[in-house]
């Protein structure tokens, strides 16, 4: 598995797009950095032009509130906060609801989720909201 570890986080980085993978190393760079790779990555058409970065919450990450747990038959649930390299992930997810589970998450119908809405989602002010990812390996 492609990894890159820094001590700002871990960016799994194999079948990831040019843009995924972009997102993602900006997640883990120094906070004092990731405004310059941002606005260069735009400029060289790798992220959106649109794409939202908050540079006050970069400090702001609790990164102190990831796990990892270990269940019984070898299942093991690993939590964190979201970044906003999990727009792709995310929008697949969103993609895998039934109809009556976008309705009860989001309390209307809505069809698609596209770019733009999907970054409001992953893309959090730190200092206002939390928002946690929970995922499982067999």
């Amino acid at each position: 598995m492609g990894a890159v570890v820094t001590k700002y986080g871990v960016a799994y980085l194999e079948g990831s797009t040019i843009t995924e993978r972009a997102q993602a190393l900006i997640d883990i760079a120094h906070p004092d950095d990731r405004p310059g790779l941002v606005q260069e990555a735009k400029d060289k058409k790798i992220l959106y032009p649109d794409q939202i970065f908050l540079a006050e919450s970069t400090r702001l990450y609790p990164s102190h509130i990831a796990a990892t747990y270990s269940l019984k038959d070898d299942i093991q649930i690993r939590i964190r906060a979201i970044r906003s390299s999990d727009e792709v992930g995310m929008r697949h997810l969103f993609y895998r609801f039934s109809d009556e589970s976008v309705y009860y998450r989001y309390f209307h119908s809505v069809s698609s989720m596209p770019h733009a809405k999907m970054q409001q989602y992953v893309n959090v002010d730190w200092n206002q909201i939390m928002s946690i990812l929970l995922s499982y390996k067999l």
